[in-house]
């Protein structure tokens, strides 16, 4: 990927990456149950069983991945009939990044940015009623917000700054932390600060990515933070991301730790103890084995 791609576009770039290592059979096993989380909208549902714009945005980047065929008539109409101006950071970002995907599969290639930009192009972001944490100013914040512009097309002015303002968000040894003052850091949180950094000023290894790399466990999955007991899914798919962006590999190969979170369903979960597998988490599988050498599945 070039220094100038975007988060989503590098997003889908490891994610398909992940598809292409699949055997068929994974591919196909993954695809029915994709299929099987949509209702009657072509929304993708929540662990509730209800549609939900979180669930489609993480769904319909699996189902262009793994070159579904969807309705995307239905779920384009059901997008139209969204309210997004009305939503918080999260789902907003969520609806836009639908959109996006929908874009690009109804029209392959450069066309797809032409109809996108039609569709989304703004210089503005709405007044959200609630962001992340609620400080705009954190990492995870930080993070969705300059995806959002990103994908919103709106540039980067006025953001090369962000990298100073995150060091508040520094935690005592390395790290950073989503709260101001914490006393461990996050993985997500200190992802995000890297990925924000890396957008804005390129993706140069320091201690600050060594210092994500030796959070792996020796399972081969990353923790939620420094004191958290067990490793999950999504914390071991955006620290892995986060170091492939960089160029750099983990210490311990991933690809069995993300393989057993695969599921009979077809679908990945959140945690080893976890029973059920969702399109959030299968959207994180795939994103963690898209960085990983070799097949898993």
């Amino acid at each position: 990927m070039t220094g100038n791609s975007s988060i989503s576009l590098r997003m889908w770039h490891v994610l398909r990456q992940g598809a292409n290592r699949l055997s068929r059979d994974a591919q196909r096993r993954i695809r029915e149950y994709a299929a099987s989380q949509t209702d009657e909208s072509g929304f993708f549902m929540n662990r509730h069983q209800q549609p939900d714009i979180y669930y489609t945005a993480f769904g319909l980047t699996v189902a262009q991945a793994l070159g579904m065929k969807i309705d995307r008539k239905k779920i384009g109409q059901s997008l139209g009939n969204c309210r997004p101006d009305t939503s918080d950071l999260v789902h907003f970002a969520s609806y836009i990044r639908s959109l996006l995907a929908l874009a690009w599969m109804d029209t392959p290639g450069w066309l797809s940015w032409i109809r996108y930009r039609a569709l989304c192009f703004r210089t503005t972001l709405p007044a959200f009623p609630t962001v992340p944490h609620d400080d705009p100013q954190s990492p995870y914040t930080r993070f969705v917000l300059l995806s959002l512009r990103e994908d919103l097309l709106c540039g980067r002015s006025g953001w090369k700054a962000i990298p100073e303002a995150l060091e508040d968000y520094r935690t005592p040894g390395g790290g950073y932390a989503n709260v101001r003052r914490a006393s461990c850091a996050s993985t997500n949180a200190t992802a995000a600060a890297l990925s924000v950094r890396g957008q804005l000023r390129g993706y140069r290894p320091d201690g600050d990515v060594t210092f994500l790399r030796d959070m792996q466990d020796d399972s081969g999955g990353f923790a939620a933070t420094q004191r958290t007991p067990a490793p999950d899914l999504l914390s071991t798919a955006t620290a892995l991301f986060t170091l492939y962006n960089y160029g750099l590999s983990p210490r311990t190969d991933p690809g069995d730790f993300v393989e057993a979170h695969w599921m009979d369903s077809g679908g990945f979960a959140a945690t080893l103890p976890d029973d059920d597998s969702d399109m959030e988490y299968t959207f994180y599988g795939l994103l963690a084995l898209g960085t990983c050498g070799i097949k898993h599945i």
